[in-house]
């Protein structure tokens, strides 16, 4: 399966001030209580915008936050999950139940997932 791509972390949660790099010019006093009432309006990159709210949504600044942080653990979090379904492969060689744990992480690990249990023994693809 063809590895997904996305746009390359690390992503941050921006006002319409803002940029990943930090504020467009630096906010005097007025500036600083219009654009303090402002709604987080994108999630961008050090390359740009990776999505931006539209007038009928705006990102609340928790929610762009745990989209952010998702987004920037996600490499780490599938090399994590990749071991934790290798160590349970290996000990699940006969027992089907535990197998079935296998199969979560495959269908979430974006490879795909290409190992069997065929006749009660696992049979190992490419990993």
């Amino acid at each position: 399966m063809k590895k997904e791509q996305h746009t390359p972390t690390p992503w941050k949660a921006c006002k319409s001030n803002e940029d990943f790099n930090g504020p467009y010019w630096e906010l005097d006093e007025d500036d600083k209580v219009e654009y303090a009432a402002r709604p987080y309006t994108s999630i961008e990159s050090a390359g740009g915008i990776v999505t931006n709210a539209h007038d009928r949504f705006e990102f609340r600044l928790g929610d762009a936050e745990f989209i952010v942080k998702a987004c920037n653990a996600h490499e780490e979090l599938v090399e994590v999950l990749g071991l934790c379904r290798s160590i349970l492969a290996a000990k699940a060689r006969t027992d089907t139940e535990l197998w079935r744990y296998v199969e979560m992480a495959d269908a979430i690990l974006p490879y795909g997932g290409t190992s069997e249990m065929k006749n009660g023994f696992i049979t190992e693809g490419e990993i």
